[in-house]
């Protein structure tokens, strides 16, 4: 189980279980039966869809850092509150000068500004300061490495209500997708299966039970900002995006 857990959580679900089981060395019948054992005994709560967002026209990324009032605030709650917000794709206590931070997606570096600057006045009494870190290039997501892209076509709006369907139900499956938008399946499985070919989804990942993030042996994860000299930059990222530990490099 463990084995197959590991794969899938690195690797992705979205590869086919006989395609796991040539790679893993195992039966299909084994990897069959593990995936669905731990569904069964809820060490896979679910699994939930990556997007790259920058194909449907969101290609701005940046960390926004808050020093938060902690004894006026329930940090929590706070937390909540802000994962409500459409752009917040993350959001993290750490350690050092500030207190949470949080990951934001957006179309430009104006519409990141704007929204530091309406949450920094929503919640003025919970928020103490903030600092931006706009990031220029990714070159890791997801433990994947970002393909590039010469083109980008249009999304029409059924595009959007198919994927936020399966996304706010990634258990939902195409037939149900298409009962509930009132489409033919083939239409909805004709785009889906597109939005794997433009890279729209990039990967398909399993909800852990954090119980058992220790079988994984995941400890601790942490945001590392790195001060480099300039000319050093090539050979730090070239080596860090090796690095099954980390999973995002920007």
């Amino acid at each position: 189980d463990e084995k197959v857990l590991d794969f899938i959580c690195f690797n992705g679900a979205q590869i086919p279980e006989a395609e796991i089981a040539k790679r893993l060395r195992l039966k299909p019948g084994t990897v069959s039966y593990s995936l669905k054992k731990m569904l069964r005994e809820k060490t896979i709560l679910g699994y939930r869809y990556r997007v790259n967002y920058a194909r449907l026209g969101l290609t701005t990324m940046a960390w926004i850092l808050l020093k938060i009032r902690l004894a006026k605030v329930d940090s929590f709650e706070l937390i909540d509150t802000l994962l409500k917000f459409p752009q917040v794709h993350v959001a993290s206590f750490i350690t050092g000068e500030f207190d949470l931070a949080i990951k934001v997606i957006e179309r430009d570096v104006a519409s990141i500004d704007s929204f530091a600057r309406k949450i920094s006045q929503e919640f003025s009494d919970s928020i103490e300061s903030s600092e931006i870190l706009l990031v220029t290039k990714s070159y890791k997501a997801h433990n994947i490495i970002p393909k590039e892209f010469s083109c980008l076509r249009s999304f029409d709006e059924t595009d959007f209500k198919i994927l936020d369907s399966r996304m706010s139900n990634p258990n939902k499956d195409i037939a149900g997708v298409a009962s509930e938008l009132g489409l033919h399946r083939n239409t909805v499985s004709k785009r889906w299966k597109n939005f794997w070919k433009e890279n729209v989804l990039v990967k398909k990942t399993p909800v852990v039970n954090p119980l058992y993030y220790a079988k994984l042996r995941i400890a601790l994860k942490a945001i590392v900002l790195i001060d480099a000299v300039p000319e050093t930059c090539e050979g730090i990222i070239k080596k860090l995006v090796s690095m099954d530990e980390v999973h995002e490099l920007n």
